[in-house]
């Protein structure tokens, strides 16, 4: 079976949740180095030409696969709002290998590889002489190559590890009431942290994951989040247990969550409409 060349690192199915009303293939996108808002094809939008394919492995297939299945739950989320659908553990479990996979799999992921290894680079550079046999080798370290398969690699290796991330937390589907739309990008698994550095095992860290402009599921640090309509307990498997519902009715409360958005994003935020004017007067 042949795979596409242009394989996306954010499905379209999701995409397509935040479709321009004019067309059912446009998204509005901001680039936030640029500061420029844009109309483009969802089918040109967070992709790069055989993202997932290297010479020792191919996830393309694979990933497709579990889209199809996500897929299902995510519209029938989309469609009907109903929070207690987040009560089967089933489907909690694939949305929490869903959400997984799709914080790992990114090109932002892959840049950050890069990055780091630059770094590391640098420092063994400083530390290390590198015998004149393999200066050339070390030299071309990072490789284009090497990074792909060490960023596939690492999907396979962890997606089912920071599986806990996300299953365990305290479960909140967030109701947009407001006339403004929630955002998503191209890395829409976003966490916040309050108090901590952000991270997916750091305490009272949240994790903001937007299915539509009207909705957004949080998961909430369930040690230190209690149920919102029922009384206050501290057990945490009592506050796990069941999800549960906020609705947004203040402007300001979607406008902080979609900058929790672009702090995520790697090059682009994407929207029903053109609203970026907050982006823009920055």
């Amino acid at each position: 079976m042949s795979n596409p060349k242009k394989q996306h690192y954010v499905p379209q199915f999701y995409l397509r949740n935040f479709k321009d009303d004019s067309s059912e293939n446009l998204i509005n996108c901001f680039n936030i180095k640029t500061k420029k808002p844009y109309k483009a094809s969802i089918g040109k939008v967070a992709q790069k030409k055989y993202f997932y394919e290297s010479s020792k492995n191919n996830l393309e297939y694979q990933l497709s696969q579990i889209e199809k299945e996500s897929s299902k739950y995510i519209r029938n989320l989309v469609k009907n709002k109903k929070y207690k659908y987040l009560n089967n553990l089933y489907i909690r479990a694939n949305l929490s290998y869903f959400m997984s996979l799709q914080f790992i799999r990114t090109n932002d992921k892959r840049e950050w590889i890069i990055n780091h290894s630059y770094e590391l680079k640098e420092e063994i550079s400083q530390e290390v002489e590198i015998p004149p046999k393999f200066q050339k080798l070390f030299d071309e370290l990072p490789s284009k190559e090497h990074v792909k398969d060490w960023h596939l690699e690492y999907i396979e290796k962890f997606s089912l590890k920071f599986f806990k991330y996300f299953y365990y937390k305290k479960w909140i589907l967030i109701k947009n009431k407001t006339n403004l739309n929630f955002w998503t990008s191209d890395n829409p698994i976003a966490i916040w942290n309050p108090i901590n550095p952000p991270g997916l095992g750091q305490e009272w860290s949240f994790i903001f994951f937007p299915l539509s402009p009207r909705l957004c599921i949080c998961l909430a640090d369930p040690f230190h989040f209690s149920n919102l309509d029922q009384s206050r307990t501290s057990s945490v498997g009592i506050n796990i247990l069941k999800a549960t519902y906020l609705k947004f009715k203040d402007d300001v409360d979607v406008i902080n969550n979609n900058m929790i958005e672009v702090d995520s994003c790697n090059m682009n935020v994407f929207s029903k409409d053109c609203d970026f004017e907050i982006l823009t007067e920055h």
